[in-house]
């Protein structure tokens, strides 16, 4: 992929994450994003694990059957790394890609702990900033993110 291709996505990824914010976010607005994901993820055919946080609290995690422990595992690693870096990890994966290096390399971070690959969003609160985090696992890392993207797009209709 050229570097201009990497900026358009790395670019479309910010644009993605400054807009798709929510007013406020309650332990309901996590279930409705959760349950929007899975319908999404059946529709298409899809088996994915979704793990989706609010200030720290797991407040909703569903595994669809055809997921295993491993998908449980990259849910962890891509939460933590939204959680490090207040970004998606879809654009640390893009960004690693560009530059050659990886956000782990990069943070001396440990690969099984940390994982930078597409899948995991944060939930902004307009005037409040980072609250939660959104992460799927099961597809590859462009789907995962797209998944999520989708799913906020249709419940804050932007």
């Amino acid at each position: 992929m050229s570097i201009e291709s990497f900026d358009q996505k790395l670019e479309m990824v910010i644009q993605e994450e400054e807009t798709l914010q929510y007013a406020s976010f309650t332990n309901e607005d996590a279930l409705e994003l959760g349950l929007k994901i899975i319908d999404l993820a059946k529709k298409a055919g899809q088996s994915i694990a979704i793990d989706i946080t609010n200030h720290g609290v797991q407040v909703f995690h569903y595994m669809m059957t055809g997921t295993t422990q491993v998908n449980n595992e990259w849910l962890e690693r891509k939460r933590r790394v939204v959680s490090l870096s207040n970004h998606s990890s879809y654009y640390l994966e893009l960004e690693g890609a560009k530059t050659g290096i990886t956000y782990n390399d990069r943070n001396l971070l440990d690969a099984s702990i940390y994982g930078p690959y597409g899948g995991g969003f944060p939930i902004v609160v307009q005037g409040s900033g980072i609250i939660g985090i959104i992460t799927v696992s099961g597809l590859t890392s462009e789907e995962d993110h797209e998944l999520i993207v989708k799913a906020l797009r249709s419940i804050l209709n932007k």
